[in-house]
């Protein structure tokens, strides 16, 4: 099987436009926005779909009314979250039909996002989806073109890019105080079994429990396995792995702080060395992002270790004039100054006497080495504060207020896309072992 073919997405994706047709356009056109309630339905209720119904439902003027899952037991934990006020099923399609739903949550496989982001607009409900935006490079295209005509609502959830302590990163970086930044670094480290997605399975699980067959949609059939349905993560048929799962939050939040959109080309390298399970997707995983803007930047993942964060913790500006850590050790942010008494500072003690006297002078020292007049002392560190607003929405509630007032979206498809496509480029690097970038007449990702 070419591990590269996106099996038979582009069909698969094209029926939906069959399934809700031009009812569903109809409805997106005439749907008013809510004005103090917003009914929310729930399509996907593992690990993050329990979060974002936990997390929602605390907000005021949410109301969830509907959850979708093809295990049972999902959808009774949901009832049971709930006292049992809201109407469940296992097919989308029955959800996205119901008038009394203004938005829906999306919190599946990543193979399935993009045909249900694509039938919720059409069926007129505003959208929040949870990263990565899209199973594979092309699907973003598509994304990004059915919004242009569209009036809905679509907000991916890489929760920090929308934080304040990011938007004071940007604020920091646009300031100019850090002088060129060539590199960014940023790095992420595990090791529990929950942490490298080998979840638990429920004893219960069998073919009578879950829909098997809806759940690998557009993926080759093959039997019943409860390790893909609970721990999908671990096989490329649905997800991207490391990148699209781990990379892509920080990809979020990194563009956003840095204002740029996707990388020009990207280089990867890895492997499977501690969990040895069967999963296709490499369990440590290093990649050289280089940006068009002239950096680089270093995303690291290792689900073999949780001491790293104890070194490594952290995501790393280096300027020519300053370094910001945005989560490290000595606080939230912190500028690490450049001193500049030793930028232009140079040794010519390899120089003869007289030359290197004569240097020295040049550069401002006597000639034992001393400066001729006092160096101002550098202010090496700075720990900047970060102000919260608490009016200020979360993520979440960002979307809410856009559902109601119908303001733009904090993390539109063309930010979902930028940050799937450069996890994308990532994953593929790593499985054709090339570098990789995209062809912008074409849209296509190539070998370089």
């Amino acid at each position: 099987m070419d591990t590269n073919k996106p099996y038979n997405r582009r069909a698969f994706l094209q029926t939906s436009a069959t399934l809700l047709g031009a009812a569903g356009a109809a409805s997106s056109s005439a749907k008013a926005a809510p004005s103090d309630r917003v009914n929310l339905g729930f399509i996907g209720m593992g690990i993050r779909g329990t979060h974002l119904l936990k997390t929602f439902q605390k907000l005021p003027g949410v109301n969830p009314a509907g959850v979708v899952d093809l295990y049972d037991g999902y959808l009774q934990n949901a009832r049971e979250l709930t006292d049992d006020k809201l109407w469940t099923g296992k097919d989308y399609r029955k959800l996205l039909e119901r008038k009394d739903i203004d938005a829906v949550t999306i919190a599946t496989p990543d193979h399935w996002h993009t045909r249900i982001v694509l039938d919720a607009i059409s069926a007129g409900k505003d959208v929040y989806c949870e990263k990565p935006m899209t199973w594979s490079l092309e699907e973003g295209y598509r994304i990004m073109n059915a919004m242009k005509t569209s009036d809905r609502i679509l907000q991916i959830g890489s929760e920090p890019k929308s934080s304040a302590k990011t938007a004071k990163a940007r604020e920091i970086v646009k300031s100019g105080v850090l002088g060129k930044i060539n590199l960014v670094r940023a790095a992420d480290y595990r090791d529990s079994k929950d942490g490298a997605w080998i979840y638990p399975i429920p004893p219960d699980a069998s073919p009578a429990t879950v829909d098997w067959n809806t759940f690998l949609g557009p993926a080759p059939k093959i039997p019943w396995s409860p390790e893909r349905f609970f721990r999908w993560r671990c096989w490329w048929e649905y997800s991207g792995g490391i990148a699209t799962d781990m990379f892509v939050h920080m990809l979020t939040t990194l563009h956003e702080i840095l204002d740029v959109k996707t990388p020009a080309n990207v280089a990867s390298n890895g492997g499977t060395y501690t969990w040895t399970d069967g999963r296709t997707v490499p369990d440590v995983m290093i990649s050289v992002f280089e940006y068009p803007e002239n950096f680089q930047m270093q995303l690291c993942v290792d689900f073999g270790s949780s001491k790293g964060n104890v070194v490594g913790r952290g995501q790393v500006f280096q300027g020519t004039l300053g370094t910001l850590v945005v989560g490290g050790t000595d606080g939230e942010l912190v500028i690490y100054r450049e001193d500049p008494n030793q930028i232009a500072k140079q040794n010519a003690g390899h120089f003869p006497r007289k030359l290197r006297e004569a240097f020295q002078h040049s550069q401002g020292f006597e000639a034992d080495g001393t400066p001729k007049r006092p160096l101002p002392k550098p202010n090496d560190k700075e720990v900047m504060a970060v102000v919260r607003d608490p009016e200020r929405p979360s993520h979440m509630g960002f979307f809410i207020k856009s559902v109601k007032d119908r303001s733009h979206s904090v993390e539109d498809a063309e930010a979902g896309h930028n940050a799937a496509a450069a996890a994308h480029m990532a994953s593929q690097a790593y499985r054709r072992h090339r570098m990789v970038g995209i062809d912008r007449a074409s849209g296509k990702m190539v070998d370089l």
